[in-house]
């Protein structure tokens, strides 16, 4: 749009602070006025959340809604965001250039290393505004700490290492005390959905989206992304084409991570069919309780399930995860949950099975009465591939919401870089529910019959074959299964 503003209309619009001329005409102005109408709420900094594909121009308007904002008030302290302080410089540096081409010479900023000040002659007031490129990842961006901001432009937060971190220790204080102040967040969507931008329920996406403030422009909304920027796209990539992983998540700005890298990625494409609000308990169970130990970053992982040997179903009926849980705290989870699922009252007796140390074994059968055999853990590679089959097979069942943090692990729990091992992260701990979830696929009692021989009378005037429907309702008690 340059060439059809004056020399005069162009260095007026530099002095209100008007850059909009320098967008493209669809997805970064779409953005743009997304963000500014979000930024007229006062008095809040619930981010602003911006899903867009590659090569829409992120940067290029982040980097403008900058240094409008330093021209237009003064005192404004700005602060643009990357993850490394060397992105931050390879990316700011030329569109920086390429937007300041056009500036008058008395708005012309100065720098000093990586700051950048703006003096408009047309403020009343003497007083000037900064632009600073600061590098989240250095130091847990704790190194950002000390100054005060008034908007902050959060560039490409896939590439951040603790976004949550960052955002609500070290840069939300520095908004306390200022006017207007505005958050953006903008990136494409990272390789795993085990990030503090795409977290379901926690994350930045999924509350923004609650709040109003989220935005997706994917490719084929922006008539900006070209037939020709698509088909350059599609040539470098196999014959599945727009179906593949790589496109969906970079172009079509789907919420899906990296497949190559899961843990069990047969589970994100039949989870619909083996995740259940409710399930029908057959009339004999044998209940099992598997236990996999983690302190911090690790979880401890209890599961509580069972299998329906007519129909060669595993059934998970409720998971408890959690950080720093001492033996009281295990052996309190595992004697309620019991209680509240009936396992207590069951003809058979619970078996419960654990990989823990021999100390925290003893401690738990001494202290707590609560035994525990140890699971098998040789040759885990061959555990974790009967797992996925059983997985594929749809020989599993998950019922929820007691199950959620087994449900998240297993959607989204990732091989490290090397494939040697578990990824490890804050909500993921080592996959520890998953481990359990091998456990018990693998010492679960598939082929031992439950139901008792018709003259058990015993049996018959004990437990009668009424069946119990369980919802999963994490602290309800269910009360006694069976009749006595």
């Amino acid at each position: 749009m340059t060439d059809d503003l004056s020399p005069e209309e162009i260095r007026r619009r530099w002095y209100k602070g008007d850059l909009t001329w320098m967008l493209r005409p669809n997805g970064q102005t779409k953005i743009h006025d997304f963000i500014v109408s979000c930024a007229l709420e006062e008095d809040t900094v619930d981010p602003i959340v911006v899903n867009a594909h590659r090569r829409l121009g992120k940067s290029f308007l982040n980097v403008l809604m900058a240094v409008e904002d330093a021209i237009r008030d003064p005192g404004q302290q700005i602060k643009y965001i990357c993850g490394e302080k060397e992105q931050v410089r390879d990316i700011f540096e030329p569109l920086y250039q390429q937007i300041i081409a056009s500036c008058p010479d008395d708005l012309m900023p100065k720098r000093r290393g990586f700051t950048f000040r703006f003096f408009n002659p047309r403020w009343k007031c003497k007083g000037e505004s900064t632009i600073k490129l600061v590098g989240a990842n250095y130091k847990m961006g704790d190194m950002g700490r000390g100054t005060a901001c008034d908007k902050a432009y959060l560039d490409e937060v896939r590439d951040f290492k603790n976004l949550q971190y960052f955002v609500q220790s070290v840069l939300s204080h520095q908004f306390v005390g200022r006017k207007s102040p505005r958050l953006v967040m903008t990136s494409t969507v990272p390789w795993s959905m085990d990030h503090d931008f795409t977290r379901p329920f926690e994350g930045y996406i999924p509350q923004a989206i609650s709040r109003n403030r989220y935005i997706c422009i994917p490719g084929s909304e922006n008539p900006d992304f070209t037939e020709r920027d698509k088909k350059i796209v599609l040539s470098t990539l196999p014959s599945a084409g727009e179906k593949t992983t790589s496109y969906r998540r970079e172009v079509g700005c789907e919420l899906i991570g990296d497949s190559s890298r899961l843990i069990i990625p047969e589970y994100q494409e039949i989870r619909d069919s083996i995740v259940l609000n409710e399930y029908v308990r057959p009339s004999h169970f044998i209940p099992h309780v598997v236990l996999d130990s983690g302190f911090d970053p690790d979880q401890t992982a209890i599961l509580f399930g069972y299998v329906d040997y007519m129909a060669q179903l595993l059934i998970f009926e409720a998971a408890v995860v959690e950080k720093r849980m001492t033996s009281r705290d295990i052996a309190t989870a595992v004697k309620s949950m019991e209680i509240n699922l009936g396992y207590d009252k069951n003809y058979y007796q619970i078996r419960r099975l654990a990989d823990l140390r021999e100390k925290e074994t003893e401690d738990l059968r001494r202290d707590f009465n609560l035994p525990f055999q140890p699971v098998l853990r040789f040759n885990s590679d061959a555990a974790l591939i009967a797992f996925r089959s059983k997985i594929a097979d749809r020989q599993i069942r998950l019922i929820m919401p007691a199950c959620r943090d087994l449900d998240y692990q297993l959607q989204f729990g990732y091989w490290n870089e090397k494939g040697s091992d578990f990824q490890r992260s804050e909500s993921l701990g080592h996959w520890d529910a998953g481990k359990a979830a091998v456990y018990m696929t693998r010492m679960a009692c598939w082929r031992h019959n439950p139901y008792p021989a018709a003259h058990d009378r015993d049996f018959q005037q004990r437990f009668g074959l009424r069946q119990k429907v369980f919802t999963g309702g994490w602290a309800t008690t269910l009360g006694k299964i069976f009749h006595r």
